[in-house]
């Protein structure tokens, strides 16, 4: 992850590296949104977890959500299924809020 860090800093101008080491000192709240937005693009995939990110070979559980459009989702771990389920609707509003559609 060191290297591949690097090879993207190397892409930085120096002004955006001294954006970038404002944020770190100030509790990195640009970074960790950016990351975040980055883990839910990559959590619409079958190949992660829904909940904790962890990526999947052969996901154990899965959830077909939407009626029209159906979308699946999986998860690692029963666990992650269940809070995935229990905070269904914390996470529609969250896409609401987001101005995101939703499905059903």
């Amino acid at each position: 992850m060191k290297t591949k860090l690097k090879n993207a800093l190397n892409d930085f101008s120096f002004e955006e590296l001294k954006v970038l080491e404002k944020d770190l000192v100030n509790g990195a709240e640009e970074m960790r949104a950016i990351i975040w937005e980055k883990m839910q693009e990559l959590s619409n995939s079958e190949k992660f977890c829904a909940t904790c990110f962890r990526e999947l070979e052969n996901a154990k559980y899965s959830l077909a959500l939407g009626t029209r459009l159906k979308k699946r989702v999986s998860f690692c771990e029963i666990d992650c299924m269940q809070y995935f389920i229990s905070h269904l609707k914390e996470f529609e509003k969250e896409i609401t809020a987001q101005g995101g559609k939703n499905e059903n």
